[in-house]
Formats: C-alpha cells, sequence, structure tokens
C-alpha cells in the first residue's frame, strides 16, 4: 500500500515535500519514507543549449531485512537522446557516508553505448544504527583513451529514527523536519516542543536521537 502526501507550499515558499508511505515487517528500522522536492523550475531552452548525453538515478526501492536495516535502491543509467559516438567505458561509483554503507561491490565498469542506452540495477544500502547518512552514485563516461568526458552524479539521504526510516533526493535536514513533522502528527510531541525542535534543528542541523 503506498500512500502519497503532498503538503501545500506555504505562501512565498515555492518548495513543498511529497512523501511516499511504504509497509514494512520491520518496526524498527520501517516505514520508509520519501521525502523530496515537489517543483521544479522548467526553464526554455533555446537552440544554443548543450544537453547533457548521460543521466544517473539512484532511489530507494523498500526494507527487505528483518534482522537489520538493508535498504535496496536502484541504479539507473541512461542516455536521454541519442548521438553520434563510439562504444566505450562507462565507470560507475558508490559512496556512502555516515549510517549509510553500501553491501558488497561499490564500482561497476559497463560497457556504453550513447546511441540509445539504458541499463539499471540493484545495491543494497546498510543502515546501521540510528542517525543520518547519504548514497552518492557516479556514472562517468570514458573515451577510448580512458579520458573522462562526462560523469553526472545523483545522491540519496537517509535517516533512521526510533520510529522509522525516511529517504529524501532533497537533503538531510528536510528528513529531520519530516521527522519532527511525524512526531506531532502522531501525537509523540505537543505543538510548543515541535517549535522548539524545529528552532534547535535550523540552528544546529540536526537533533539528538537519543533523547527522542
Amino acid at each position: 500500500m503506498f500512500l502519497n502526501v503532498r503538503p501545500r507550499p506555504a505562501a512565498g515558499m515555492g518548495l513543498g515535500l511529497a512523501v511516499m508511505l511504504l509497509p514494512s515487517a520491520n518496526a524498527v528500522c520501517g516505514p520508509p519514507a520519501e521525502v523530496s522536492a515537489a517543483s521544479q523550475i522548467s526553464p526554455q531552452v533555446g537552440p544554443a543549449t548543450v544537453q547533457v548525453p548521460l543521466a544517473v538515478s539512484i532511489n530507494p526501492i523498500e526494507v527487505t531485512s528483518s534482522q537489520g536495516c538493508v535498504l535496496p535502491v536502484v541504479i539507473e543509467i541512461s542516455a536521454p537522446s541519442a548521438r553520434l559516438g563510439s562504444v566505450g567505458t562507462l565507470r560507475v561509483a558508490l559512496v556512502a557516508a555516515g549510517v549509510a554503507h553500501v553491501v558488497g561491490e561499490t564500482d561497476r565498469v559497463l560497457n556504453w553505448d550513447p546511441a540509445g542506452y539504458s541499463q539499471h540495477y540493484r545495491a543494497d544500502v546498510e543502515i546501521e544504527g540510528l542517525g543520518e547518512g547519504s548514497v552518492r552514485v557516479t556514472a562517468t563516461e570514458l573515451d577510448s583513451s580512458e579520458r573522462p568526458r562526462w560523469g553526472p552524479s545523483d545522491q540519496l539521504f537517509v535517516l533512521r529514527t526510533p520510529n522509522g526510516l525516511l529517504t529524501g533526493k532533497s537533503s538531510g535536514l528536510e528528513l529531520w523536519r519530516e521527522m519532527i513533522r511525524r512526531d506531532l502528527v502522531a501525537g509523540r510531541i505537543t505543538q510548543s516542543t515541535y517549535r522548539r525542535k524545529l528552532r534547535e534543528l535550523l540552528e544546529q542541523g540536526k537533533l539528538d536521537l537519543d533523547g527522542h
């Protein structure tokens, strides 16, 4: 079951949040929720605009481990539009930080055909303990001399709390904000406590989970 919650942005603000709630049998690690910016700016494209011929993304799937907290993610690499070029090499690297750790290989070398390419694969990210972390994926196209031509990247942020796991693409700060918002909605904190925690978050960039 999926629950999508899209709060209306406050006056004068251009960003909202999109929250996806996934069911999970792991009460300590789950429920995972994706928090991301709901609006994007689409500027007009002129005839001289150069389009990056390589795109990469990392997105969460769901929590599957009942012993700990393992978050499967899907890595997608694609060429948005066909272009002329020779078949070459694509190097994909995963770098984790904080409570996030990549399970298994972190680097892959793939054959790359820029004239219409699309590939995806799964990787597992283990979340160890409470706190925040991130996983960044970078896909680097190499020419015949092993020199990089393009190297786009994407990042997934995670925050594991005593009440669940949050994931997002915007920033770690947005996950902390979502955590205290959920606590308020669930009745775990009062309105005054919510305001106090929000002030602390804006001042410190994170909150103390030990006393959460």
